[in-house]
């Protein structure tokens, strides 16, 4: 079976509607439709990349790592991980 081709993931997270290029963890889960203690352990088990911490003490998540989480569950690789 072929499965679609990986897209460019900056182009597909400008798709989605994500237009800036990190965004707090929680605005990460509110577009990922997943409640915290989900997002966290996504982020633990590392399929939501690597957060940063900025200096104003806040965590991100890259736009391009949110739109590549989106891109697997469409493809139903996480479907048993993420509702």
């Amino acid at each position: 079976m072929n499965s679609p081709a990986t897209p460019d993931f900056a182009s597909y997270s400008r798709q989605l509607g994500l237009t800036r290029t990190s965004y707090t963890v929680d605005e990460a889960f509110e577009h990922l439709s997943v409640k915290s203690s989900l997002g966290w352990k996504l982020i633990r088990q590392g399929l939501l990349g690597t957060p940063v911490r900025l200096t104003g003490k806040k965590t991100t998540v890259l736009a391009i790592d949110i739109a590549k989480l989106i891109w697997d569950r469409q493809q139903d690789n996480l479907d048993k991980l993420v509702p």
